[in-house]
């Protein structure tokens, strides 16, 4: 065996971070002339987006902020709707990358990705 094989490679993700589950409440509000609101639950996490549910159908590429809660705390950012993914007759999977978000925010979701991920590094 060689040197280079002696030593475990960390574990490695096609993505600039690492995903978690999350199941709280979202609300959302489209930021376009007419502010539609909406209330979902959050399906996954990570610090440079949401997966959530909703009933409504939104647009691909529409923009909108987003607040929901993590360790007790209101996290509250804003994003583009990237994907829309239709998972019954009346429930949709949207997902919202972040264009904006506070770093203390970032570093809240950063805290429950490293606890089930400690090892990640982005490709």
């Amino acid at each position: 065996m060689s040197a280079d094989n002696d030593h475990a490679k960390p574990f490695t993700f096609p993505r600039r971070y690492p995903r978690v589950e999350s199941t709280s409440q979202i609300h959302y509000k489209l930021l376009n002339e007419d502010e539609q609101t909406g209330t979902g639950i959050t399906r996954s996490l990570s610090e440079g987006g949401v997966l959530f549910e909703t009933d409504l159908r939104l647009g691909k590429g529409k923009e909108l902020q987003v607040t929901f809660e993590l360790f007790g705390v209101e996290i509250s950012a804003s994003g583009e709707i990237i994907y829309i993914n239709r998972k019954t007759a009346d429930l949709y999977h949207v997902a919202v990358r972040f264009d904006t978000i506070n770093e203390e925010d970032q570093v809240l979701i950063q805290k429950k990705a490293s606890t089930i991920y400690p090892h990640f590094e982005p490709q």
